[in-house]
Protein backbone atom coordinates (compact mmCIF):
# COMPACT_ATOMS: atom_id res chain seq x y z
CA UNK A 1 0.00 0.00 0.00
CA UNK A 2 1.24 3.70 -0.77
CA UNK A 3 2.74 5.54 2.08
CA UNK A 4 0.50 9.02 2.70
CA UNK A 5 2.76 11.62 3.68
CA UNK A 6 0.01 14.45 4.67
CA UNK A 7 -0.03 14.94 8.11
CA UNK A 8 -2.29 17.07 10.63
CA UNK A 9 0.26 19.94 9.74
CA UNK A 10 -0.38 19.77 6.48
CA UNK A 11 -4.33 18.99 6.66
CA UNK A 12 -4.71 22.15 8.55
CA UNK A 13 -2.76 24.36 6.35
CA UNK A 14 -5.08 23.24 3.57
CA UNK A 15 -7.86 24.28 5.73
CA UNK A 16 -7.16 27.18 6.24
CA UNK A 17 -6.58 28.32 2.68
CA UNK A 18 -9.78 26.57 1.99
CA UNK A 19 -11.05 29.32 5.02
CA UNK A 20 -9.86 32.10 3.53
CA UNK A 21 -11.30 31.66 -0.05
CA UNK A 22 -15.07 30.17 1.21
CA UNK A 23 -15.01 34.03 2.92
CA UNK A 24 -13.39 35.98 -0.10
CA UNK A 25 -14.96 34.54 -2.76
CA UNK A 26 -18.23 33.90 -0.79
CA UNK A 27 -18.42 30.10 -1.24
CA UNK A 28 -19.22 26.91 0.49
CA UNK A 29 -16.35 24.89 0.29
CA UNK A 30 -16.95 21.01 0.97
CA UNK A 31 -13.94 18.73 1.38
CA UNK A 32 -13.95 15.56 -0.94
CA UNK A 33 -12.32 12.12 -0.61
CA UNK A 34 -9.15 11.41 -1.45
CA UNK A 35 -10.61 8.99 -4.91
CA UNK A 36 -12.01 12.32 -6.11
CA UNK A 37 -8.81 13.13 -7.24
CA UNK A 38 -9.14 17.41 -6.16
CA UNK A 39 -10.01 18.70 -2.60
CA UNK A 40 -12.82 20.56 -2.55
CA UNK A 41 -16.21 21.68 -4.40
CA UNK A 42 -17.22 25.03 -4.36
CA UNK A 43 -21.18 25.62 -3.78
CA UNK A 44 -23.06 29.39 -3.90
CA UNK A 45 -26.89 27.95 -2.37
CA UNK A 46 -27.14 24.58 -4.11
CA UNK A 47 -25.02 25.42 -7.38
CA UNK A 48 -21.65 24.05 -7.83
CA UNK A 49 -19.99 26.80 -8.95
CA UNK A 50 -16.09 25.18 -9.10
CA UNK A 51 -13.54 22.25 -7.78
CA UNK A 52 -10.31 23.09 -6.46
CA UNK A 53 -7.04 21.87 -5.66
CA UNK A 54 -5.05 23.49 -2.95
CA UNK A 55 -1.31 23.41 -2.23
CA UNK A 56 0.67 25.04 0.01
CA UNK A 57 4.41 25.55 -0.26
CA UNK A 58 6.89 26.32 2.52
CA UNK A 59 8.84 29.32 -0.35
CA UNK A 60 8.09 31.98 -1.97
CA UNK A 61 6.34 32.36 -5.38
CA UNK A 62 9.41 33.29 -6.83
CA UNK A 63 11.93 30.58 -5.80
CA UNK A 64 10.71 28.29 -9.02
CA UNK A 65 9.95 29.03 -11.96
CA UNK A 66 6.44 26.58 -12.46
CA UNK A 67 4.61 24.39 -10.09
CA UNK A 68 3.69 20.73 -10.49
CA UNK A 69 0.66 18.82 -10.27
CA UNK A 70 0.12 15.22 -10.67
CA UNK A 71 -0.45 14.74 -14.10
CA UNK A 72 -3.75 12.33 -13.40
CA UNK A 73 -5.46 15.65 -11.06
CA UNK A 74 -4.63 17.58 -14.12
CA UNK A 75 -6.72 15.32 -16.35
CA UNK A 76 -9.13 14.61 -14.20
CA UNK A 77 -9.65 18.63 -13.60
CA UNK A 78 -10.22 19.01 -17.76
CA UNK A 79 -12.48 16.39 -18.19
CA UNK A 80 -14.69 18.06 -15.46
CA UNK A 81 -14.32 21.48 -17.01
CA UNK A 82 -15.27 19.67 -20.66
CA UNK A 83 -18.30 17.55 -19.07
CA UNK A 84 -19.87 19.73 -16.59
CA UNK A 85 -18.50 23.07 -17.88
CA UNK A 86 -17.16 24.31 -14.38
CA UNK A 87 -13.95 25.31 -13.63
CA UNK A 88 -11.98 23.88 -11.91
CA UNK A 89 -8.53 25.89 -10.00
CA UNK A 90 -5.09 25.04 -8.71
CA UNK A 91 -4.63 27.27 -5.62
CA UNK A 92 -0.88 27.69 -4.30
CA UNK A 93 -0.48 29.42 -0.98
CA UNK A 94 3.07 30.38 -1.15
CA UNK A 95 5.23 32.19 1.62
CA UNK A 96 4.30 35.22 -0.22
CA UNK A 97 1.18 34.85 -1.85
CA UNK A 98 -1.95 33.17 -2.46
CA UNK A 99 -2.21 32.26 -6.10
CA UNK A 100 -4.31 30.40 -8.58
CA UNK A 101 -5.37 29.35 -12.01
CA UNK A 102 -7.63 27.39 -14.02
CA UNK A 103 -6.36 23.62 -14.50
CA UNK A 104 -6.71 24.29 -18.82
CA UNK A 105 -4.40 27.06 -19.12
CA UNK A 106 -0.79 25.99 -21.12
CA UNK A 107 1.04 23.91 -18.85
CA UNK A 108 3.64 21.55 -19.82
CA UNK A 109 4.79 17.50 -19.04
CA UNK A 110 8.03 15.69 -17.13
CA UNK A 111 9.07 13.94 -14.75
CA UNK A 112 9.38 15.09 -10.94
CA UNK A 113 8.31 14.65 -7.46
CA UNK A 114 10.61 14.52 -4.23
CA UNK A 115 13.82 12.55 -3.61
CA UNK A 116 14.27 13.51 -0.18
CA UNK A 117 12.10 10.67 1.30
CA UNK A 118 14.14 8.08 -0.81
CA UNK A 119 10.48 7.01 -1.98
CA UNK A 120 10.62 5.62 -5.96
CA UNK A 121 6.98 6.34 -6.07
CA UNK A 122 7.23 10.15 -5.27
CA UNK A 123 8.82 10.30 -8.73
CA UNK A 124 6.14 10.18 -11.47
CA UNK A 125 4.86 12.01 -14.37
CA UNK A 126 3.95 15.76 -13.64
CA UNK A 127 2.33 18.76 -14.98
CA UNK A 128 4.12 21.72 -15.00
CA UNK A 129 2.35 25.40 -14.47
CA UNK A 130 4.54 28.51 -14.54
CA UNK A 131 4.07 30.31 -11.53
CA UNK A 132 4.09 34.24 -13.01
CA UNK A 133 0.55 32.85 -14.86
CA UNK A 134 -0.83 32.68 -11.33
CA UNK A 135 -3.37 35.33 -10.63
CA UNK A 136 -2.88 36.65 -6.56
CA UNK A 137 -6.13 36.51 -4.38
CA UNK A 138 -7.31 39.35 -3.57
CA UNK A 139 -5.84 41.59 -6.33
CA UNK A 140 -8.10 43.42 -8.83
CA UNK A 141 -9.46 40.55 -11.02
CA UNK A 142 -8.13 38.09 -8.53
Amino acid sequence: MRTIYENQSDRDNEQAVADLISREKNLMLVKLHMKDRLDYVAFRGDDVRCFIEVRCRNVASTKYSDIMCNWHKTIFARQVMQTFNVPCYFFVQWTDRLGYIKFDEECHLNMGGRIDRGDQQDIELCTYFETSRFKTMGEQNG
